[in-house]
C-alpha cells in the first residue's frame, strides 16, 4: 500500500497501526460472501476533492474488496469526517500515477511497480506504508470441451489482463518466457465479463494477479469446470 507523502496530514496518525491490522484481516475475510452494495463506487470520471480516495483495483482481484473494508472501517472511525472511498482502477500502473498526482490519497500496488517509479524519480512524493501480501499469479483454464489449447496462451483468445494493469505486464512477461509469439489473442472486455466469457469458452485463458483466497479463482474452479494452469517445470 502507497501514499502521496505530501498529503499524509489528512489521516490521523492513531489510524494506521489499526488500518494496517485490518487489512490483514480483509484478506481472511474475502472468502465470505459480501452482502449486497448499495451503490457502486466512484468511477474515475468522477474524481472529486470531496472524497479522498483508495485506489484499488478491478473486481476479479484482491485490491477492491480490501479497500472496500479499509475505507468503511476507516470512515467509522473518523464518524462524520469519514470520507474514503474504494474506486475501481486498470491496477497497480494506474494507482501509482493516480496517487502521484494527488487524485487518490491512499492506494494498492504491485512492489515492484512502487518501487521502478521510485528509482526513475528522487523527488517522488510517493511513501510506502506496509506490505500487505504475496500476490499470486493465477492462470485459468475454459472447461476442457471448448479444447483451449495445452499451453498457454492456447488456440483461443485469451483475456491478459486490463491495461495499465500489473497483469497484463506479468502475462507477457509469461508469453515471451515461454517462447510463445505475441500474437494478438488478448480480448478487452470488461472485468465482471471475464469469468463468464471463461466459461462459455469464449475465451481460452485468463490471468488472476492477486492475494489468496481469491472469490473470482474459486468460483471458476469450483463451479464452471474451469480449471488452474500449472507452469511448473518439475
Amino acid at each position: 500500500m502507497l501514499m502521496n507523502n505530501k498529503r499524509r496530514g489528512s489521516l490521523p496518525t492513531f489510524i494506521w497501526p489499526i488500518a494496517l491490522v485490518m487489512a490483514t484481516l480483509a484478506i481472511l475475510l474475502l472468502a465470505v460472501p459480501e452482502p449486497p452494495r448499495a451503490e457502486a463506487p466512484v468511477p474515475p470520471q468522477l474524481y472529486s476533492s470531496s472524497f479522498q480516495l483508495i485506489a484499488t483495483g478491478n473486481r476479479l482481484g484482491t485490491y477492491y474488496p480490501v479497500g472496500t473494508i479499509l475505507s468503511t472501517w476507516i470512515n467509522s472511525q473518523l464518524g462524520s469526517e469519514g470520507v474514503f472511498k474504494p474506486v475501481e482502477t486498470n491496477g497497480s500502473i494506474d494507482n501509482v500515477r493516480l496517487v502521484t498526482q494527488g487524485k487518490a490519497f491512499l492506494a494498492m500496488a504491485e512492489s515492484r511497480i512502487i518501487k521502478e517509479n521510485l528509482a526513475e524519480n528522487a523527488s517522488s512524493p510517493l511513501r510506502l506504508v506496509w506490505p500487505l501480501w504475496n500476490d499470486v499469479v493465477h492462470i485459468l483454464r475454459a472447461p476442457e470441451r471448448f479444447d483451449p489449447g495445452d499451453t498457454f496462451p492456447g488456440r483461443l483468445n485469451v483475456f491478459l489482463g486490463q491495461i495499465n494493469s500489473s497483469t497484463r505486464r506479468t502475462s507477457l512477461e509469461i508469453i515471451e518466457a515461454m517462447g510463445q509469439y505475441r500474437r494478438k489473442t488478448s480480448v478487452e472486455i470488461p472485468p465482471e465479463a471475464v469469468l463468464t466469457s471463461l466459461a462459455n469458452g469464449n475465451i481460452g485463458y485468463a490471468t488472476i494477479q492477486a492475494g489468496m483466497p481469491n472469490r473470482t479463482v474459486s468460483d471458476a474452479v469450483i463451479f464452471h469446470e474451469c480449471s488452474l494452469v500449472s507452469l511448473s517445470v518439475e
